[in-house]
């Protein structure tokens, strides 16, 4: 094919071409993105401190809960269930936190979709007590299950090695045990939340709906858009200046707001969740300095985006 004949031989001295401009066109990128940050903090640095403040102040109380001394700590599956997930919360905090001083409101209100999950999951389970813990921790088994199956499944068009008959054997065993043992709606994504909500096949929502935090949908959805290839993330970005047409590539003063606020609620409901499961005077005392700080924090994000907003005329 003389088109392909004609590509292929153009492509050498385009890459050649690339090659020799490639440390300017990193360097313009680079003073782009310096640009950007400065102005990040010079508009956004207050309340990027207080709120990194606050995610340390969590990290604090997460370590504090789990190394206290508890009389019932030792067969409490729900304590060490509700550490897992605030420390995990923290790490996605942190990852948000990143994405905000940089200017990606878009993947930090992305990633705030598992901090969501986290906050619903925690007071799901301090809500139903051990037994609901113990499903939710022993349904690793059910997702490695499946999540083989589907590796052995495209192992070869992916280039990966095939699991070997002996692991999967073993795998559908502890699968085929938790099966009979809880019942066939275990094999379910959230099967764990079955017998609780006695729901056959219950969807997160269901879980959601539940503790009533299902008033954070609309947020959900929208959080959503920007991890899937929902029409709606790809016309419309949090970072776009208002009246702005033109698709965005990179970072942006713009949309830090809500986002921050998203995290804050967030983390607050599950740092919470986990200090009042047996609670003491000083956890209590840290639920009402976390409450109050986080409002801080919040108005002083709400303020900067009103001044923001008048100043661009939005």
């Amino acid at each position: 094919c003389i088109r392909d004949s004609v590509t292929d031989d153009a492509v050498g001295p385009v890459l050649k071409t690339l090659n020799r401009r490639l440390k300017d066109m990193n360097q313009d990128q680079d003073d782009i993105y310096n640009h950007t940050a400065e102005s990040i903090n010079e508009i956004w640095g207050e309340p990027m401190l207080l709120l990194k403040g606050f995610i340390t102040i969590v990290e604090e109380a997460t370590e504090w809960y789990i190394n206290r001394e508890d009389e019932y700590a030792e067969n409490d599956l729900v304590k060490d269930l509700l550490h897992r997930l605030t420390a995990k919360a923290v790490q996605i905090s942190k990852e948000i936190f990143t994405l905000l001083r940089n200017g990606y409101a878009d993947g930090a209100q992305a990633r705030w979709r598992s901090l969501h999950e986290l906050s619903v999951i925690s007071l799901f389970v301090s809500e139903h007590g051990n037994d609901v813990a113990e499903r939710y921790i022993k349904h690793q088994a059910i997702d490695k299950y499946k999540s083989a199956l589907q590796h052995n499944q495209y192992y070869s068009r992916l280039g990966a090695k095939h699991i070997p008959t002996k692991t999967m054997n073993e795998l559908c065993k502890g699968y085929d045990e938790l099966i009979e043992e809880y019942g066939q709606s275990y094999k379910n994504s959230y099967g764990w939340a079955a017998i609780a909500l006695s729901l056959k096949n219950p969807r997160f929502s269901d879980i959601e709906a539940s503790i009533n935090l299902d008033h954070h949908r609309p947020y959900y959805k929208a959080a959503s858009a920007n991890i899937h290839a929902d029409p709606t993330g790809i016309f419309n970005s949090l970072g776009q200046l208002p009246f702005e047409e033109r698709a965005i590539t990179g970072a942006s003063v713009i949309g830090l707001c809500g986002p921050s606020q998203s995290l804050l609620i967030s983390l607050n409901i599950i740092t919470t969740t986990m200090l009042t499961h047996g609670s003491t005077i000083d956890s209590i005392v840290t639920c009402k300095v976390l409450a109050k700080y986080s409002r801080t924090v919040e108005d002083e994000f709400i303020n900067i985006k009103s001044d923001l907003e008048n100043n661009l005329g939005g």
